[in-house]
């Protein structure tokens, strides 16, 4: 087990919210929760976090109980790391300052950074470690699946759950994943995501491997690439295409996963294999819609660069924890939640918008590209500005900056 760094120390806003702490036995119209919050991964137990420690009555729900297994590369990188309120060293399982690139098996090229470029983590133990913070700090947690949204332009919105329960709330925040049930329920077709694909299993580690490694093979699959990470006691094999389901590429199949792990390996033993969408697009989503947030997948934050997620999903779930204390801050006003909310998620867009233009130069001309990581001076910047916890764009990571930790006293009627 390694020790990750010392996140940055945030900025403390303070907000005053008056709440009242009877309202969960409340009927009729009156809310009982202040938030549902739709999906326990990292964006939605972020969000729960900041609400439940400012006091709010949070309620998380999810369609599986935690711990689930979850596919995903499970890479944090150093801006993901500052961004989380809390240690995670308890689920780091290896730290990666390493890494070995190709142009689809040509032009290899390997350099170490001057410190961590990643922290190897398992999903269904970093999912549950901030489940567990969200629920120490005051929130809760059902087994749900919801099947219907009514009251959404009303005082409160209720959901309907398979099993025939019904919960009523003042907000909602979406956490639901690329195939967001609530996008689905909620929003019109033509507000529906793009959406990408990845294919991954588990390989054993091969005697002196190195350990502290990132293996990127671009190119592999077209707008796309290939990896293997550690993650302790297995290797994570998988590839990925990011490109729209609507555009035309090669797509992903266990039969390429296969062909990929032969020629990193040797052989084609691959276990768990399973694949998952990826929720894209979110430079020009809507992820907002009275008084439901989308966040993380559901709001369209995976990168079309890189594929990377996490960062994004820990960092919408917090805007939209602080744009709802705003709202509470006045009578629970939608109008003061969206407004609060764009604002903060235009952050998020930018950076995506800068991503996805970057990936279509980048997965358009491959060659040319690729070029510019064979330079040293360019690759040895661009690597350390990655550990650094920078994001893609070159921007420090919104640590301590509008994303600060909503350090709220409320007050009970």
């Amino acid at each position: 087990m390694t020790k990750a760094p010392q996140r940055m120390k945030p900025n403390i806003l303070i907000i005053v919210v008056a709440v009242n702490k009877d309202s969960a036995i409340n009927t009729g119209t009156m809310p009982v929760y202040d938030v549902i919050i739709v999906g326990a991964g990292p964006a939605g137990s972020s969000a729960a976090y900041d609400l439940a420690s400012a006091g709010a009555n949070v309620l998380i729900i999810d369609k599986e109980n935690f711990p689930r297994d979850k596919p995903c590369g499970g890479g944090l990188t150093t801006k993901t790391i500052n961004a989380l309120r809390f240690d995670v060293s308890e689920v780091i399982y290896q730290e990666c300052n390493r890494i070995s690139l190709t142009n689809n098996f040509r032009h290899p090229v390997k350099d170490t950074a001057s410190q961590t470029i990643a922290y190897m983590t398992k999903r269904r133990d970093f999912d549950q470690f901030c489940l567990d913070k969200a629920l120490k700090a005051g929130a809760r947690f059902s087994v749900m699946s919801i099947t219907h949204i009514t009251g959404q332009n009303g005082q409160a919105v209720t959901l309907m759950a398979q099993d025939g329960r019904k919960i009523t709330t003042s907000f909602v925040v979406a956490a639901d994943g690329a195939k967001s049930t609530v996008r689905r329920i909620a929003l019109s077709k033509k507000d529906r995501l793009r959406y990408a694909f990845a294919l991954e299993g588990r390989v054993a580690i091969p005697e002196k491997y190195d350990r502290q490694r990132l293996d990127f093979d671009f190119f592999m699959v077209p707008h796309g690439y290939g990896w293997v990470f550690p993650k302790g006691d297995h290797l994570n094999i998988g590839i990925g295409n990011f490109r729209d389901k609507s555009e035309k590429g090669k797509k992903i199949s266990k039969k390429i996963l296969t062909e990929y792990c032969r020629k990193k390996f040797g052989h084609a033993e691959i276990e768990d294999v399973i694949g998952h969408p990826l929720g894209g697009g979110g430079w020009s989503a809507k992820v907002s819609s009275d008084r439901i947030l989308f966040v993380g997948d559901a709001a369209g934050t995976v990168d079309s660069l890189l594929g990377e997620g996490i960062y994004n999903a820990i960092i919408s779930g917090q805007a939209a924890a602080r744009a709802i204390l705003e709202a509470m801050k006045h009578n629970n006003c939608p109008m003061v939640l969206t407004q609060e909310y764009e604002a903060l998620f235009n952050v998020i867009r930018k950076d995506l918008a800068f991503c996805n233009r970057v990936g279509k130069g980048f997965y358009g001309f491959p060659s040319l590209f690729y070029l510019s990581l064979l330079i040293s001076p360019l690759r040895r910047r661009l690597l350390e500005s990655f550990a650094s916890g920078k994001t893609v764009s070159g921007k420090k990571g919104l640590t301590g900056r509008i994303f600060n930790f909503p350090e709220t006293l409320l007050s009970a009627d």
